[in-house]
């Protein structure tokens, strides 16, 4: 399950932002409600955010309101910093964890600068984001007030379990029974991927199980798909019927079917946490690099002429490219020789596999293709974008080295009072 830990700041934020940035050691940093936002800015030249002092930003934005001093006779809590540690079983990879950050944050602190650092430097390498909450609500101009930490954790939960992820929950028998009411009862298992003992044991032998295959062309289409409609159409091009399954212990759920034996079927969730309804629905994001037409279509003949061996392999390659973030062939290099930096030699093998399979069944374009505006006006529009933005940082920073200076002599003058 992920936890979340809240630190309180009551200095610059200059501190934090020098110890998480450090040495290089940061894997990513994303921004909200500063002069980059990562939703905002999404089509401008990524290059343009690292010239962005998010510290000095917040600190401005705090002077400015006044909240930086005293609070009945207290020190100001400048800003919060909170660890999203997800569960280390999960393996989450940077770009899942970001997703899951960039939705935790945009929750629960919409109306303030956040900056999100993301780090795999602990005892275990496992990615972990440092969340940095300036104190200065942007609608308002008031300072926040004591953030609820259940509240913090269960919308961590709760943004686990909708991603297929490991995730806690600890509630009493009433709110079990109010949330079965409300189709939020607690699933079968927690497991992201279930696999029963006497699918164990066919695998063993070498055999043919329907669960397995199942669960592999669920993989296949939740990879490819954007849509829950090309989502169910993929799957029906792969021989696999999709019904709206009873509300057994009050939760939302599809039922799958094997379209030759109807008898052949399963519950989302029975198959593991990741291929329940309200799972996939959550993963449908898609990648511009995959063809679903393409995906479908060599899916659907292996299907026909019951190649079930390629079917894994293209799932499993599918769910490797989703775990590691690989959008085109020449992101396995990197990735692989990650893995082979960590001495985890499983984890490289798997992914040289996932790169034969992908490259023989050509899932993938050979390089990331940059996204370009299409016509002359959003050229245009997009150029004056990145030199808006340049502009702003800019600014931003003038003005800090501004009240820097103003401080400095106020602190002269103290002092030779």
């Amino acid at each position: 399950m992920p936890v979340i830990k809240p630190i309180a700041g009551h200095t610059s934020v200059r501190g934090v932002s020098d110890y998480l940035q450090k040495d290089g050691r940061a894997l990513a940093v994303d921004l909200y409600n500063l002069s980059w936002d990562e939703e905002r800015d999404a089509e401008l030249d990524p290059d343009l955010k690292q010239d962005v002092d998010w510290a000095a930003e917040m600190d401005l934005t705090r002077i400015a309101n006044g909240n930086d001093t005293p609070w009945r006779g207290k020190r100001a809590r400048t800003y919060m910093h909170f660890i999203v540690s997800p569960d280390p079983k999960d393996k989450v990879t940077l770009p899942q964890l970001r997703e899951l950050t960039r939705a935790w944050v945009r929750e629960n602190w919409d109306d303030y600068e956040c900056a999100a650092v993301f780090h795999d430097d602990n005892a275990n390498e496992v990615m972990h984001a440092h969340v940095v909450v300036n104190n200065t609500n942007l609608a308002t101009g008031n300072r926040f007030q004591n953030p609820d930490p259940r509240k913090m954790q269960a919308s961590i939960q709760r943004l686990a379990e909708e991603r297929g992820l490991s995730f806690f929950v600890g509630v009493s028998d009433e709110e079990k029974r109010r949330s079965a009411a409300k189709g939020r009862a607690a699933p079968k298992t927690r497991q992201v991927v279930y696999v029963r003992r006497a699918e164990r044991e066919i695998a063993g032998k070498g055999g043919y199980s329907w669960v397995a295959d199942i669960r592999n062309r669920v993989t296949i289409a939740k990879r490819a798909a954007e849509t829950p409609g090309e989502y169910l159409q993929i799957l029906g091009l792969m021989g696999v019927d999709v019904s709206e399954a009873s509300r057994k212990g009050g939760r939302s759920d599809w039922l799958y079917s094997m379209a030759e034996d109807p008898s052949k079927r399963i519950r989302g969730e029975n198959l593991g946490l990741a291929y329940g309804r309200k799972a996939v629905e959550g993963a449908l994001k898609g990648s511009t690099a995959i063809d679903p037409g393409q995906i479908a279509a060599i899916a659907a003949k292996a299907v026909e002429v019951k190649d079930y061996a390629q079917l894994e392999n293209m799932a499993t390659a599918l769910e490797l490219c989703s775990r590691y973030g690989i959008r085109c062939m020449a992101d396995f290099g990197s990735r692989i020789a990650a893995m082979e930096r960590r001495g985890d030699d499983r984890a490289a093998s798997e992914l040289r596999h996932a790169e034969e399979t992908t490259e023989e069944l050509r899932l993938l374009p050979a390089k990331a293709a940059k996204a370009r505006p299409r016509t002359a006006m959003a050229q245009y529009a997009w150029q004056r974008q990145r030199a808006d933005a340049s502009a702003r940082a800019g600014e931003q920073a003038a003005r800090l080295r501004q009240i820097q200076q103003e401080q400095q002599r106020s602190d002269r003058d103290r002092r030779a009072r």
